[in-house]
């Protein structure tokens, strides 16, 4: 998990241009089980649409 969040991060920021934005929210709930949210956004280009329906 520590190498994802940081995987996540790394990239947020390498594609985010100067002056953008990178969030990192973590939310943790205990009932009704133990659930860890991690949320990584950006303001960076994101992914071309031709390159999320090949996958």
């Amino acid at each position: 998990m520590n190498q994802l969040l940081l995987i996540l991060v790394d990239n947020a920021i390498k594609y985010t241009p100067a002056g953008g934005r990178v969030g990192v929210l973590l939310t943790m709930t205990a009932a009704p089980k133990p659930c860890i949210t991690i949320v990584v956004h950006d303001s960076g280009v994101g992914i071309q649409e031709t390159e999320l329906s090949a996958r």
